[in-house]
């Protein structure tokens, strides 16, 4: 944030269009001059119009994440949690965010976003190597899973991480586990994920 300020507009007029598609069609009309982050199944008809311009200005990006609580069973259990990594298939994450345009996306990703100065590939053989889900499936079974309740919580009206979590709660069902899934808005969400009482994975979002 150091250094002088350069004044490149007299006014910024920042407009809040809840509605994806209201957002794109102000914008096809010029009503706006951009939208900070367009629906992704909009995008073909924004690419269609030769007055708009689709780039991509954030190169550190947005990283989708799976939380679960380590406080409270099946979670606490380290041998679980593993079961859970070894059946991870972050393209089916990423289709169900944003569809199949490879374009607007990355994978693998570890920890730190790809191209940043602390990106690497160590232990990325946990999630790049084969699945296989009965593989997975007796690993949850020795280690000791015995039907413990799984809620996952899905934030309704925040479609890209709403899209993961029913991926997640898919996937838990596939592994063999109880779940629960729990549909409700973000901001109900985020406290009850702070409450630290029954276990309540949930996918998030945050900033690279």
């Amino acid at each position: 944030m150091a250094g002088g300020k350069v004044m490149n507009f007299d006014r910024v007029e920042w407009q809040i269009i809840p509605d994806p598609a209201t957002a794109a069609e102000a914008l096809l009309k010029g009503e706006v001059d951009w939208v900070q982050q367009p629906q992704i199944d909009l995008l073909p008809m924004l690419r269609g119009n030769h007055d708009v311009r689709v780039v991509s200005n954030d190169k550190v990006g947005v990283m989708g994440m799976l939380a679960l609580n380590h406080l409270l069973p099946p979670f606490d259990n380290p041998g679980v949690r593993s079961a859970v990594l070894s059946a991870v298939v972050q393209r089916d994450f990423m289709a169900a965010a944003v569809g199949d345009d490879a374009t607007t996306y990355h994978i693998p990703i570890g920890v730190f976003t790809p191209g940043m100065a602390m990106a690497n590939t160590a232990g990325m053989a946990a999630l790049t190597a084969p699945r296989d889900l009965e593989r997975s499936q007796r690993m949850l079974k020795e280690a000791g899973y015995n039907g413990e309740r799984v809620v996952v919580m899905g934030a309704a009206d925040s479609p890209v991480t709403f899209a993961m979590a029913q991926v997640a709660a898919d996937l838990f069902q596939k592994l063999g586990m109880t779940v629960d899934f729990v549909s409700l808005d973000l901001g109900t969400l985020v406290q009850r994920r702070a409450s630290h009482t029954r276990g309540t994975p949930s996918p998030r979002r945050m900033r690279g």
